[in-house]
């Protein structure tokens, strides 16, 4: 697993006085606020309850898709709501079928079938729903891509709107009206998820009642607001407030079949909730083609039978998983045997049948692994179909719009991707973006930890932490706050849960306990009397009615580690690993290092991670470059066992010789 970037924020104490003094907040939080930059503007989110969001007319073209649905309303005209199968596509077919239903519109829903039809709009559906009479389609949560599809509408003499919320490419579809916060024209936030344009849809629709609208639906935006990874900030902010605050206390007897499945009741919800309670478990459904049993239950009145279809997508979420693994056991498979796809700009690994369902969430994984933009290609025949997933430094909606003529269609955000592509054009595409990364970034961005504020262990207290609650809801670009502790004394590591977590004391320069549940007993290199940062998030928790502050380690290293010689290190080794130019004298070990790295491995009785035993050599003259090409001489003269970034001694009974090593040659 690669190291995060740790960046702290740079801290602004004239703001953060100036906040204090006309908030009357406490110090601590002002310095997080000022150094998130946060002025008085965008603190009216925090402090207002009154409603926050936009005016819907605001949205281009909303009067005019106003007008057409009240005219297919009033003239009981056949509405087709064409949906996508996401959390966030899921919701806002939900939101627009019971709207349009209690204002007695002549309406059903559609969403493709994720492996025979793909996302969005296509020309066999549209033919289908000729041949049953519709005469407006309603798009929620796609169709800004559908150009072609949208005029073979028209040439039937089939009306469509609009809404979605993903990138516009250079054209407009010829729609009756395109409803999309990422037109130039709009001046609000642009990131708001398909939900909440959908929303705002019903909200116009209603006129004066509005805000009733609003409250009624807000639980449905809030989940697929923080599904489909929006900004928690303004408008958004508040929709996700309102949401949560309802979502404890739904009457919607399909939320409060799926809370329960999920052991969710009488819980006071947050966003981690919904992100990895609620909304994995309608994207199972979705994921292995059954959207249906997800958009039922959310329509479903019948608590009985609401707890039945639960019990169903609980299942298909059991199955996802066992899925989710095969998929991720091949992939970590491919690059076990083609290591040097890790040194790419981009890793792209394809596999021939894959679950389509399931190759977002192991791109996911694998970009949260490495810290590099990840697509992972299924392919069955002459097409293809691709999702990726990236860091934020890095715009995947970029890469793959500059590479368009490879896609017979594509789309997405600057995270997150879709595409369907011939299975031919493969390489082309692996071999283009590349050539994309390298021409527009010399140095690849990597992961990043950005880190609130430097603190001391006196100052993590139970009031200074309550306060941080302020800035509730957290979520994407509103982080729960994140702190650097800076040399720390270990006193004590204790093993938890038979040695699965770690519990750190520290005695200096404060008495604290860290919470460590991203490290086993047997991965920990530290020991007492080392001295180390942390990077931490804090909670107050009750027990028997005590408030305790825990703390968690997000992050744990040597206090002396050298970050810049590390990222600098890393990218000499990626340069030589795929010949470019690169200084291959900071590369080349001598034979007393290779001896230092053996020695290191050789000491350990469980394989560790690459950059685990970096830290634990703690030999400053051996780069992070050197490091990696030291293992690789090793693993090319079999002397360890190099796999799925874990290294052990691998027990040969000859001794090898260094000269054999066809990279020690290449250096030398």
């Amino acid at each position: 697993m690669a190291l995060r970037k740790w960046q702290v924020l740079k801290e602004n104490k004239e703001l953060a006085e100036n906040i204090s003094q006309k908030t009357g907040l406490c110090s601590f939080l002002t310095d997080i606020l000022a150094a998130r930059k946060y002025d008085e503007k965008t603190l009216e989110t925090f402090f207002e309850e009154v409603n926050q969001l936009n005016d819907p007319f605001l949205l281009p073209d909303m009067g005019k898709a106003v007008e057409r649905v009240n005219l297919a309303i009033h003239n009981h005209e056949k509405i087709m709501i064409f949906g996508d199968y996401d959390v966030d596509g899921i919701t806002s077919v939900v939101i627009l079928m019971k709207y349009l239903k209690k204002s007695d519109a002549n309406v059903n829903y559609y969403i493709p079938d994720r492996d025979t039809e793909g996302y969005g709009l296509n020309l066999l559906s549209i033919e289908k729903f000729k041949q049953q009479g519709v005469n407006l389609i309603i798009t929620v949560d796609n169709g800004i891509v559908s150009v072609d599809e949208i005029d073979f509408a028209n040439s039937l003499n089939i009306d469509v709107i609009v809404t979605d919320h993903h990138t516009i490419r250079t054209k407009l579809p010829a729609a009756v009206a395109v409803v999309n916060p990422m037109r130039e024209e709009y001046t609000g936030l642009k990131k708001i998820s398909g939900v909440v344009v959908a929303l705002k849809l019903i909200m116009a629709l209603a006129g004066d009642e509005f805000t009733s609208i609003f409250v009624d639906y807000a639980e449905l935006a809030c989940m697929g607001t923080v599904s489909d990874v929006m900004p928690i900030l303004k408008e958004n902010h508040y929709i996700v407030k309102i949401g949560l605050k309802s979502l404890e206390t739904s009457q919607n007897p399909g939320l409060k079949a799926l809370k329960q499945i999920a052991s969710l009741n009488h819980k006071q919800l947050t966003t981690t909730d919904i992100s990895f309670g609620l909304a994995p478990r309608l994207n199972a459904a979705a994921r292995l083609n059954s959207t249906q049993l997800a958009i039922d239950l959310l329509l479903c009145e019948n608590e009985n039978k609401c707890y039945d279809i639960a019990l169903a997508i609980e299942k298909k979420n059991i199955e996802r998983k066992k899925v989710e693994k095969q998929v991720l056991d091949e992939v970590y498979a491919y690059l076990d045997a083609f290591p040097n796809e890790l040194n790419r700009r981009i890793i792209i690994v394809a596999g021939d049948g894959w679950h389509h369902g399931v190759i977002g969430i192991v791109a996911a994984k694998i970009c949260n692994k490495f810290f590099k933009p990840c697509l992972i290609i299924s392919y069955d025949g002459e097409i293809a179909k691709g999702s990726g997933r990236s860091i934020d430094e890095f715009s995947l909606i970029e890469a793959i719009n500059s590479v368009d003529d490879l896609f017979i269609k594509h789309g997405g955000h600057k995270t997150a991707v879709g595409l369907t592509m011939p299975t031919e054009k493969l390489f082309d595409l692996k071999t283009r973006l590349e050539n994309y990364a390298r021409n527009n970034f010399n140095i690849m961005p990597t992961g990043t930890l950005i880190i609130d504020r430097i603190v001391t262990g006196q100052e993590l207290t139970i009031s200074n932490i309550k306060s941080t609650e302020f800035l509730a809801p957290f979520g994407e670009g509103n982080h729960s706050p994140i702190f650097e502790l800076k040399n720390l004394l270990i006193n004590q590591i204790i093993p938890l849960c038979n040695g699965k977590y770690i519990k750190f004391i520290i005695t200096s320069p404060s008495v604290i306990e860290l919470l460590c549940f991203k490290m086993n007993i047997s991965e920990c290199i530290y020991k007492p009397g080392d001295i180390v940062n942390a990077v931490v998030s804090c909670s107050v928790d009750k027990y028997r009615g005590v408030e305790r502050l825990s703390i968690k380690v997000s992050d744990l290293r040597y206090s002396d580690f050298n970050q810049e010689q590390y990222l600098e290190g890393k990218q000499l080794y990626e340069n030589f690993k795929l010949n470019e130019t690169c200084d291959k004298a900071k590369l080349k070990p001598n034979r007393e290092e290779i001896v230092t790295v053996y020695k290191s491995i050789w000491r350990e009785k469980t394989p560790l991670g690459t950059d685990t035993i970096f830290f634990k050599i703690r030999n400053f003259n051996i780069n992070y470059g050197k490091f990696r090409i030291i293992l690789d001489i090793l693993a090319e003269l079999s002397v360890i066992i190099y796999k799925r970034d874990k290294v052990s001694i691998n027990k040969v009974k000859e001794k090898q010789n260094i000269e054999n090593s066809v990279i020690w040659s290449t250096l030398n």
